[in-house]
Formats: C-alpha cells, structure tokens, sequence
C-alpha cells in the first residue's frame, strides 16, 4: 500500500512539473505572410517574421509611391487591452532592396498585426491609399 501511495505521488508530481513547464499551445510564434497593397497592380507588400521578430516592407513599383505598414501589437494601455503601435516601416523606392525593422516593445508571445499602405507627397498634400490590414501573427 505505502509503495502504491509512493507512486501515485510521484506521477502526480511528475504531472504537475510538466504541466508547469509546458507553455500553452497558442504561445507558439507565428509569421504573417506577405500581404499586398489593394492596387489593382500591387505597388507594396510586408510581412512578420516571427523567427526574428522583424518586420519587412518592398516597394516593388517604379510608379511615385512608396509603401509604409504601421505595425501593431496587443497590449494594455489605462488597464485595457487594445492595438498599440510602436511605429512604422517604409520603403520609399523600387531599388529591389526591402527594409525591415525590429520593435523593441514588442515582446515574444505577444499578438501583431499591421497596415500597409502606398502613400506619397502630391502638391504639398500627404495621400495614403490601398491600405490593407494583415493578418494576426504572434512574436
């Protein structure tokens, strides 16, 4: 009896360990694919790499826009959960070179998403259209 008492306690303290290791399921890191402008000939796309929690922007037209995604990420601000963002990244010319951009606030686990958009400066005016909105990823 005391050897079956002994055994039950540890297999239920080998449970409790491993249960207290094991992260969530859903804390795995996830990538956002790259996800296009809504032109009719996509002048933009950007992207999550969850690897190394980068975010990517090309400019991939000749045609006097550049593109920009406003990263955001699930956090909390005056005690309630909301889309927060850290900032943009922009690639302002077709030179088949992409830019990318860490953020700093952006810890592993948490939730992002962003926008990205074509944007330019037309007779002193800012004009940013085409916008879509990503996918959910996690860092």
């Amino acid at each position: 009896m005391k050897r079956r008492s002994m055994a039950v306690a540890a297999a239920v303290l080998g449970l409790s360990a491993t249960l207290m290791t094991a992260g969530p399921a859903s804390a795995a890191a996830k990538s956002i694919p790259w996800t296009k402008t809504t032109d009719s000939s996509p002048g933009g796309r950007a992207q999550f790499n969850a690897n190394n929690n980068y975010f990517g922007v090309c400019d991939i037209e000749s045609d006097g826009w550049d593109v920009f995604a406003r990263v955001y990420y699930l956090g909390y601000r005056y005690g309630e959960k909301q889309w927060l963002s850290p900032g943009v990244v922009q690639d302002t010319k077709n030179d088949k070179h992409c830019h990318s951009k860490k953020f700093g606030d952006i810890r592993n686990g948490t939730q992002v998403k962003f926008v990205v958009c074509l944007h330019k400066i037309k007779s002193g005016q800012e004009v940013i259209k085409y916008c879509r909105t990503s996918r959910k990823g996690k860092a």
